[in-house]
């Protein structure tokens, strides 16, 4: 009888104990985990801000670990919502990995969509995919260089020319399109037509000499600037009227040397 009594005793001992140990395991959790407070739940920011103005006005906090400001990180960006507005959370942990998470707004004073470029001339004499998918390139004015988000949808080859639809579409949830017509020509050019800009974006009335836009002729390696006069461009171009216009630049110099090149003008 004695000793079922000690057992008892030496078994509510250590049940008193575990709940002992529990409580204390837990007292954190009973003091509250941390906290993240902001001095607005809105901000407005330019996009040449960078990450660190997001955590400006940024407070945390832990009942145990004292101040956590300078540990919060930020946990993720939405996109736009109809408000044109983004959700930044911010999340923070403490000594025992506890974590809290706060959100507020965030919205840009000079945000412009993201931009489609082309990277060459829209005459080529290879249609692989991989040559097409080259000609390409896109930049966002909040994630800098997204070419390698771009997607490109090439059509059929029909009368010597393809449709090339670009798309591309930035962490803001903020989508650009560009519809392209690219032309297949295995004739042998000995005079390369560089241009500066494959694709220039003009404001409608702006005036733009589309001669100034090429940057160099090369012919066997040099380069022939002295006979930038000889380029015949032809364009539709109309610097009134929005639109996506075609240009070419054509060299059928006296050497014999000739030379094509293609390039596009959006008027906006």
């Amino acid at each position: 009888m004695k000793r079922k009594i000690l057992c008892a005793a030496a078994a509510a001992v250590i049940l008193i104990a575990y709940f002992i140990f529990l409580f204390l395991y837990t007292k954190k959790d009973y003091n509250g985990a941390p906290s993240i407070s902001f001095d607005t739940g809105h901000i407005e920011l330019s996009v040449q801000d960078d990450a660190g103005a997001l955590l400006e006005g940024v407070t945390a906090s832990d009942p145990e670990d004292g101040d956590l400001t300078d540990q919060v990180l930020i946990d993720s960006i939405s996109v736009f919502d109809d408000q044109g507005r983004r959700t930044v959370r911010y999340v923070v942990f403490d000594s025992e990995n506890t974590p809290a998470q706060a959100e507020r707004t965030l919205s840009y004073t000079d945000y412009t969509p993201p931009v489609i470029g082309l990277t060459g001339s829209l005459v080529v004499d290879n249609l692989s995919d991989v040559e097409l998918n080259r000609l390409g390139s896109a930049t966002s004015c909040v994630d800098g260089d997204i070419s390698n988000r771009l997607n490109v949808k090439i059509g059929t080859l029909q009368e010597d020319s393809v449709r090339l639809d670009f798309s591309v579409t930035d962490s803001t949830g903020t989508e650009a399109y560009l519809s392209v017509s690219c032309d297949y020509d295995r004739s042998v050019y000995l005079a390369d037509i560089v241009l500066g800009n494959y694709l220039l974006y003009l404001p409608a009335g702006e005036t733009y000499d589309l001669r100034s836009n090429i940057r160099d002729i090369i012919i066997s390696k040099q380069s022939r600037m002295e006979l930038l006069d000889e380029v015949e461009i032809q364009s539709g171009v109309d610097f009134s009227k929005p639109g996506t216009y075609e240009v070419y630049y054509y060299l059928a110099s006296d050497t014999g040397s000739s030379g094509r090149a293609k390039g596009i003008v959006v008027i906006q």
